[in-house]
């Protein structure tokens, strides 16, 4: 099926059916495709497992493209303040499947630090500590070392 085809017929579906085409989609992206699915992932009038779904298939199926608009979607619905948690791990982890830069870690590092769910900062040393071998991330996790929650584990990936 060609992307304006898949975007057709999916804007024709109701939720259930949404659901489905999503949970059956198994196709590399192109950077239109992959924007389409994040904007059905922005959409906070779609139903949660849709959008969840939509945010998995960006990182299941990245294709070969700049991904920077993606990143930055991703990042807003993680900076959200209103945004279901569920929304926000399953950005971040497709953010640590998509190409890692600084700016990610950085963010990665803001959420443990802030205020965010538990379960939200567990996915964002989950990123870090799979990106252990570049520069900022063993800085981020030697700095994590007393951190009260995160510090044994953040030892244990310093020493693997």
């Amino acid at each position: 099926m060609k992307k304006n085809e898949i975007i057709k017929s999916f804007n024709l579906l109701n939720n259930n059916d949404k659901l489905k085409f999503l949970l059956d989609f198994s196709s590399t992206l192109d950077l239109d495709l992959a924007l389409f699915f994040i904007s059905i992932a922005m959409d906070k009038s779609e139903d949660i497992d849709v959008r969840i779904e939509a945010i998995k298939i960006v990182g299941l199926y990245k294709g070969k493209y700049d991904d920077t608009k993606i990143k930055k979607q991703l990042t807003l619905l993680i900076l959200s303040t209103d945004e279901d948690e569920e929304i926000k791990i399953y950005s971040i982890n497709t953010l640590s499947i998509l190409d890692m830069n600084d700016d990610t870690l950085s963010l990665s590092q803001k959420i443990i630090i802030g205020n965010d769910y538990i379960l939200v900062k567990e996915a964002a040393f989950s990123l870090i500590s799979s990106h252990k071998k570049l520069p900022l991330a063993k800085n981020i996790l030697s700095s994590m070392i007393s951190h009260k929650i995160f510090g044994k584990s953040a030892q244990r990936e310093l020493k693997n």
